[in-house]
């Protein structure tokens, strides 16, 4: 095997070998044990390397016979080439994104956007949202008076396959976890 070959061979399985691990933590017995920074590694930087993989994998096949086209049979384009335009558009697409959120952050733009909910605050690291009381109250007022009072519920009886969530009072207001899965 030659050089590019071997290449192509290596990225390929690389490649593949990181869909395989995205493909066991969407599992369900796998994804409901993850948390939250596991999850976007897995479906973040692993899905785009893997991506990358992938198409340096086509590329690598197929880059020669693109630039003569009398060479193009029946005068389409290569099917590598074709296989790659979808991939690397996302990419392209992806590296803008980036870009734009950069240039955002470094003009002092996105600070209107991190209290999107007034009574909820996303700054934590933790993964906790702090929900003021107060702020709370004014926004169960003004849903309440858009939409009218919550009808009446009866209350499900506690079994031990549902996880209380629980409050930790702290200063003005209470923690609570952004995502909690209350089902066992």
């Amino acid at each position: 095997m030659n050089a590019i070959g071997e290449s192509s061979f290596f990225f390929g399985i690389l490649g593949m070998g990181l869909y395989v691990i995205m493909g066991l933590c969407s599992l369900p017995s796998v994804g409901n044990e993850m948390t939250n920074k596991q999850w976007q590694l897995v479906y973040g930087w692993v899905a785009w390397i893997a991506l990358a993989f992938g198409t340096i994998h086509v590329l690598i096949m197929g880059v020669n016979g693109w630039d003569d086209q009398e060479t193009w049979p029946g005068g389409m384009p290569p099917i590598t080439l074709t296989a790659i335009l979808i991939p690397m558009a996302v990419m392209w697409l992806k590296l803008l994104q980036v870009a734009l959120v950069c240039v955002h952050r470094s003009m002092g733009l996105d600070k209107r956007y991190q209290n999107l909910h007034p009574a909820f605050d996303y700054g934590q690291e933790d993964g906790m949202v702090i929900v003021h009381e107060e702020e709370e109250e004014q926004a169960l007022a003004l849903t309440q008076r858009n939409f009218g009072p919550p009808a009446a519920q009866e209350e499900e009886p506690r079994n031990s396959s549902i996880r209380s969530l629980t409050h930790h009072a702290s200063g003005s207001g209470s923690e609570l976890p952004l995502q909690e899965d209350i089902w066992m």
